[in-house]
């Protein structure tokens, strides 16, 4: 099994291996690492903020093996796995 074999989130494996064969060598998760994190209050799959967070840090790591990992204004928690983000100085003025 590889490393991009299984994946949370309901991240596609398969878009991944396409990105490898195409020899692209980074990857952008959209919002992976923004901060949104999200509580599941199902009986079948309870989930807290913390373990949303905790799925989500693996995934990286396993793209961040062997790509170039980035993603969209990183929260300080993800910032040991990202190589960049984008958006977190960005300046949001009226005259856009």
């Amino acid at each position: 099994m590889g490393p991009y074999d299984t994946f949370g989130s309901g991240q596609d494996p398969d878009r991944t291996r396409e990105m490898v064969a195409t020899t692209a060598d980074a990857y952008f998760l959209d919002v992976d690492a923004s901060g949104l994190l999200f509580r599941d209050h199902s009986l079948h799959h309870p989930m807290t903020k913390f373990q949303d967070r905790d799925n989500r840090i693996p995934k990286m790591e396993r793209i961040a093996k062997d790509m170039v990992l980035g993603s969209e204004t990183a929260e300080a928690w993800a910032n040991k796995v990202l190589a960049f983000n984008h958006g977190a100085a960005a300046s949001v003025g009226d005259r856009l």
